[in-house]
């Protein structure tokens, strides 16, 4: 795959970074929790009926992150997913997509840690630049 070729949402979901530790990183979760929202974002041209009971759902939401098929960002963010599900069970029945722009993305800044793991920057400011300008295509074409 070249470097300019449009990226699909699982590819995101499975991107994975190299850790830092006593240098600079960025927050894991911040990251994770904005490509959550790239992901959405990128899917929402073709959104999906889920027929699935809440009990069905909360079942393959553990599942998946106990999966070790999956890549280890997936796992990650299924257990940040079901964490939140289960201390607010009401989020099964609500939309979970929070829309953003090119621009957005491209203003967004980062915790930067030091002490803790944290994902290398360069690694995810490619990526990053790789989103904002697959939104911003997406945006001139809407």
């Amino acid at each position: 795959m070249t470097e300019s070729a449009p990226l699909t949402p699982d590819q995101i979901v499975e991107w994975t970074f190299s850790t830092t530790r006593f240098q600079g990183g960025y927050d894991q979760d911040e990251v994770d929790n904005l490509l959550d929202r790239c992901v959405a974002q990128l899917r929402a041209g073709a959104p999906e009926v889920d027929e699935r009971s809440p009990e069905q759902i909360l079942a393959d939401i553990r599942t998946a992150a106990e999966d070790r098929s999956q890549g280890w960002f997936a796992r990650r963010a299924a257990k940040q997913w079901l964490r939140k599900v289960e201390a607010d069970p009401s989020l099964l029945a609500q939309p979970s997509h929070e829309s953003i722009t090119a621009a957005q993305l491209a203003d967004h800044h980062f915790t930067v840690t030091r002490f803790r793991d944290g994902y290398d920057p360069a690694e995810v400011d490619a990526l990053l630049d790789r989103l904002i300008a697959m939104l911003h295509e997406r945006e001139q074409h809407a």
